[in-house]
């Protein structure tokens, strides 16, 4: 009789510029999982994740309540013994919240995601990417989208010092990637190997 397939849950957590798109989808090929990504159609309070203009904390809101469908769906298929690949997880959301609102906005946002989260899965595994800010920039001003351009690096320098101050207080299964290594295929593939051992075991 053949052992049922374990499902699995792989958070991703990375800075823009830092390569979690093109990793999810290397690594949803290489496990033969399904890949979740941020999606911003359909978003009626988009302006700039990065800015202070626009209708900031709506659209907070609304990332937040799509990562938690996403997130709803992937427990479905792991329960199914399938693998999912998450460029998101409800505490990150709370990363550019946090940047983003007055001390009383942010404590309204945070009431609003406990709330949604409190019966969620934890991720059996998180893989940060992470790099220097000049690296993450340079990266940006290559990809040069209309999204990427308000990005600034002391932006990305605070985002980043709030996920590794989440990363060192955190018990969950976490493994530390450097973005650039992710440049040479080979390196890739053995950090795939390494997260394809860590779920199974």
């Amino acid at each position: 009789m053949n052992k049922k397939r374990s499902g699995a849950i792989i958070a991703l957590l990375g800075t823009a510029g830092s390569g979690k798109s093109t990793f999810a989808d290397h690594l949803g090929t290489a496990l033969h999982a399904t890949v979740y990504k941020e999606k911003t159609d359909g978003n009626p309070f988009q302006s700039s994740a990065h800015t202070s203009t626009g209708k900031i904390f709506e659209n907070q809101v609304w990332f937040l309540l799509q990562s938690v469908h996403r997130w709803t769906e992937a427990i479905h298929i792991v329960k199914n013994g399938n693998i999912a690949i998450m460029d998101t997880y409800v505490p990150f959301n709370d990363f550019h919240s946090k940047l983003a609102f007055d001390h009383h906005s942010y404590a309204l946002y945070e009431q609003l995601s406990q709330r949604l989260s409190t019966h969620m899965t934890q991720p059996n595994l998180v893989v940060y990417l992470f790099d220097t800010v000049d690296y993450l920039m340079d990266r940006l001003r290559r990809r040069n989208t209309a999204y990427d351009k308000n990005v600034n690096p002391e932006y990305l320098h605070k985002l980043q010092t709030l996920h590794d101050a989440w990363i060192s207080s955190n018990l969950l299964p976490i493994l530390r990637i450097r973005s650039r290594e992710l440049e040479n295929s080979d390196v890739e593939a053995t950090h795939i190997a390494d997260i394809r051992q860590r779920i199974q075991q």
